[in-house]
């Protein structure tokens, strides 16, 4: 797999964090550095030992879906990409969260990097470095997570409350072309 298509995987992976640290950004004035330290770490550590979890099931699961495993990919990443999609435009008011809670900043770690766990599934059975896209996810979703954070309200004019949208789009994107790959 191409770097620039684990880039993307990246960043598409990281949108649901970088929405969730937009509306807590919105809503923190005076701490807003340490904040974005917070949400950037826990995010980023979450979405790289979800990915890896992901990627260890699947391992094991390799030998018996190697003859279709393009299909698996596809699937997943459709599957992840669609509900990211549908969760758009499910249009629910986004709240912020008490992010002083040790409780509440897993279960937001837990909850953003469950695409993360499907995605290192399907990348099982691809060729690419685990270690380079391991850590890329980690930086892209800690990185994402601190600025989305610090520049909570101009993000939020820029994108209109659209990343989940796009991340969830990247994702049906690369599962179409991981698809394609293989077909044609």
């Amino acid at each position: 797999m191409k770097l620039l298509s684990i880039i993307f995987v990246a960043i598409g992976l990281s949108l649901d964090a970088s929405a969730v640290s937009l509306v807590c950004g919105l809503n923190e004035m005076k701490r807003r550095y340490l904040l974005s330290l917070k949400l950037g770490t826990f995010f980023g550590i979450f979405q790289s030992v979800m990915f890896l979890i992901g990627y260890s099931v699947g391992v094991g699961f390799s030998i018996f879906i190697s003859r279709f495993d393009h299909w698996v990919a596809f699937f997943l990443l459709i599957l992840v990409g669609g509900k990211m999609v549908y969760e758009y435009f499910k249009r629910e008011e986004k709240k912020c969260f008490n992010t002083d809670s040790f409780f509440v900043l897993i279960s937001l770690s837990i909850a953003t990097s469950i695409d993360a766990l499907a995605v290192g599934i399907s990348f099982a059975l691809l060729s690419f470095d685990l270690l380079v896209t391991t850590l890329l996810i980690g930086i892209v979703t800690f990185f994402n997570s601190f600025i989305f954070t610090i520049f909570g309200k101009f993000f939020n004019r820029f994108i209109n409350n659209r990343s989940e949208l796009v991340g969830g789009l990247i994702l049906i994107g690369i599962g179409i072309k991981i698809l394609m790959e293989h077909i044609l």
